[in-house]
Order: C-alpha cells, then structure tokens, then sequence
C-alpha cells in the first residue's frame, strides 16, 4: 500500500540551492490551446479525470481555489479507499 507523505517545501529548497544534490526536472509539451490546458489543469471536473498514479487508481474528488489564500485538495484514490 502506498502512503502520503507531507512534503516539505523547505527542504526541496535547500535542495534544490545544495549543488551536491541532483535536481531533476520533468517537462511535457502540450500540443493544445493553452486556454483549453490551463482548464483541464485547474478545473476539478477535469482533475478527476487525470490526477491518479497508473489505470487501476482513481481521483473520486478535487477541489481548487486559485484565489490568493485559496486552497487546492487532490485525492487520488489507489483503490479499496486509500
């Protein structure tokens, strides 16, 4: 069973300023309109359908306040509720 971890975002800076460390970095190039990118990324109704982990997971909710001070849930769900 997978387990959730908080992240801290202090560390991943220090890090990231470390030069010892590797740093690695993912990049995808969308072949869409970046309106219609920005939508599928921000909008719940559309979060749900691509924020798991591999085909046999599932993101029953998400919700995401893009106001300053708002907050962004995302809940992948590995199965049998976890």
């Amino acid at each position: 069973m997978m387990q959730m971890r908080k992240i801290d975002i202090e560390k991943i800076r220090q890090a990231a300023d470390d030069e010892s460390c590797t740093v690695i970095t993912v990049q995808a190039t969308v072949h869409a309109p970046v309106e219609k990118v920005w939508e599928m990324w921000t909008q719940p109704e559309h979060i749900t359908n691509w924020n798991f982990a591999s085909g046999d997971w599932h993101a029953p909710r998400a919700e995401n306040d893009l106001r300053l001070g708002g907050r962004k849930v995302q809940l992948p769900d590995g199965g049998k509720g976890r």
